[in-house]
């Protein structure tokens, strides 16, 4: 995949949801360790990321009264982290994503899932 367009759609869904970017990080890692385009990655980091970031928070601002900055990442931090407002949500234990949620998620590819992100990965 272009550089350039993963840029662009990790910028785009970074300001659509925060916690998206976890999501990319192992295609980032083997783009950059495998095919060797950290410096393009950087690259379009600068020239594409951050005015598709300017341009969102300049949205959101505009969308919120316009009066002072809105930085919707950090306001997400400050609520769910700081205040922990998040536990309203409920909590759960680290297994139970791979427990409950995902074979509801995967129904039955579910064992291939599991496969191919533990025994598949380790032949890349």
């Amino acid at each position: 995949m272009n550089t350039v367009i993963l840029t662009a759609l990790i910028s785009m869904a970074f300001m659509m949801r925060n916690t998206s970017p976890i999501g990319w990080i192992p295609l980032l890692a083997h783009k950059v360790m495998f095919k060797g385009s950290l410096v393009p990655f950087i690259l379009s980091g600068i020239f594409v990321a951050l005015p598709i970031l300017f341009f969102c928070t300049y949205v959101d601002t505009l969308y919120y009264g316009g009066n002072e900055w809105v930085f919707t990442g950090i306001n997400f931090l400050k609520v769910n982290v700081v205040h922990g407002l998040s536990k309203y949500f409920g909590e759960d234990p680290w297994y139970w994503y791979l427990v409950a949620f995902a074979p509801l998620i995967y129904t039955v590819i579910y064992p291939v899932v599991l496969y191919a992100n533990t025994i598949g990965h380790a032949r890349i």
